[in-house]
């Protein structure tokens, strides 16, 4: 608990950012760590998301409609996935084929804020104002 990191986040245009506080709204439901398999998508731009965070920060949130298109999932849902930076929202698409993906809109965010991927880079994610936020 010591480090900076536990005070700062960094938008996708890779700034750091001061929280106000611990106990500040931007508090992170999940983490994600970068590995092979999302950069080995880098050109289709996937991230995949384990199924443990999907359902308990995410999935709450969705109607039972979305739900029910997920769990068939043949095409997945739109879902809005905002930059905790900028506030610049994009539209992505949530997909449970097994597992969970973000597809579609991953390559835009990224590719509009210079952003390369790394394994081991740590993304934070939690849903408020009807998007998930995310934070590099």
């Amino acid at each position: 608990m010591g480090s900076n990191r536990d005070n700062n986040y960094y938008d996708f245009m890779g700034e750091k950012k001061a929280s106000s506080s611990s106990s500040d709204s931007k508090k992170w439901s999940f983490k994600k760590k970068v590995v092979k398999s999302d950069v080995d998508h880098y050109e289709q731009k996937q991230l995949h998301l384990k199924k443990k965070h999907v359902e308990e920060n995410i999935l709450p949130h969705l109607s039972d409609e979305e739900k029910e298109i997920l769990r068939k999932g043949e095409k997945g849902i739109e879902i809005q996935v905002a930059d905790a930076g900028t506030g610049d929202r994009y539209t992505m698409k949530l997909l449970d084929a097994g597992s969970f993906y973000l597809l579609k809109g991953t390559k835009q965010l990224l590719s509009n804020k210079n952003i390369d991927l790394r394994v081991g880079q740590e993304i934070e994610f939690t849903w408020r104002d009807a998007a998930l936020y995310l934070s590099l």
